[in-house]
């Protein structure tokens, strides 16, 4: 795991390597923690690699390691986040980070929590509960979130239709304070 996480942070892919890797993982996903798992998938998505080959078994692999249990906020953030960068959706893993998420949402930072929003989006991961709780929790935190994670998360409450129609008049509210227009990048305003 720690090799594949240097290697994506190097910014650069040669699909023979990651292909052993995957191969290597794959051998050794039995022997890996929960934190392995989840960074081994980051590190692939982070790489924009996605090979199903690999994937269906492993993500099948840490659905059943990690059914019923509470990943830790940033493993099942990261989890997510590299399931949904490279497209690969699969309702019960989605299914079981959610809810492990809900049942721990306090623990999570703003960031994680807008990764997993983000990554239900993109991923057209549907649950109503889910979509509403997390938009109240959206509000109640919203001065943690930077602006990116405004955005991220206005966007994503928005596609999983929550039907707390509060958030937008928080989120209004929010972008009406100059300090947090200031702060925006262009990547935030679209």
């Amino acid at each position: 795991a720690n090799f594949v996480w240097a290697y994506a942070k190097l910014a650069h892919r040669e699909d023979a390597v990651a292909e052993r890797v995957q191969t290597e993982a794959q051998r050794r996903m039995y022997e890996f923690s929960p934190q392995d798992l989840s960074t081994v998938l980051w590190s692939f998505a982070t790489m924009l690699y996605r090979d199903d080959r690999f994937m269906k078994p492993y993500v099948a692999h840490l659905s059943k390691r990690c059914h019923g249990q509470d990943l830790m906020p940033q493993h099942a953030s990261n989890t997510l986040w590299a399931l949904a960068t490279v497209s690969f959706r699969d309702g019960p893993c989605f299914a079981d980070m959610t809810a492990g998420a809900l049942r721990q949402l306090g623990a999570f930072k703003a960031q994680e929590v807008s990764n997993i929003v983000w990554a239900c989006a993109s991923a057209s991961y549907r649950d109503q509960a889910f979509a509403d709780r997390i938009a109240r929790e959206f509000m109640a935190r919203i001065g943690e979130f930077d602006p990116q994670g405004v955005g991220n998360s206005t966007w994503a409450v928005s596609v999983l239709e929550t039907s707390v129609r509060e958030v937008y008049g928080c989120v209004w509210q929010k972008l009406g304070e100059a300090s947090c227009l200031m702060r925006f990048s262009d990547k935030g305003f679209s």
